[in-house]
């Protein structure tokens, strides 16, 4: 089920992840007719929650971890949207 959410700054950081609705009647009609609009938000969703995984976050930490200790490292190593993802 995909996660409606009032379109406040609240839920700023999250693009097509959730449903945000202004009218909730409406949010709620698109859901259970299961408009593509809904289902774009649970495959986007899905893979928010597999990008952003404990085990994918590790990786990442992993990756920067490695990259300090390597004198050679390239400051340019970890995308910006890796660095976001470590950062918070």
């Amino acid at each position: 089920r995909p996660i409606l959410a009032y379109n406040t700054n609240f839920f700023a950081t999250f693009d097509k992840e959730v449903l945000k609705y202004s009218s909730l009647s409406e949010a709620l009609e698109d859901v259970f007719e299961q408009r593509d609009n809904v289902k774009f938000v649970l495959r986007t969703a899905q893979e928010y929650v597999k990008n952003n995984s404990s085990i994918e976050v590790a990786k990442k930490f992993i990756q920067l971890f490695e990259s300090l200790l390597n004198p050679n490292r390239n400051i340019g190593l970890l995308k910006s949207e890796e660095i976001k993802i470590i950062t918070g």
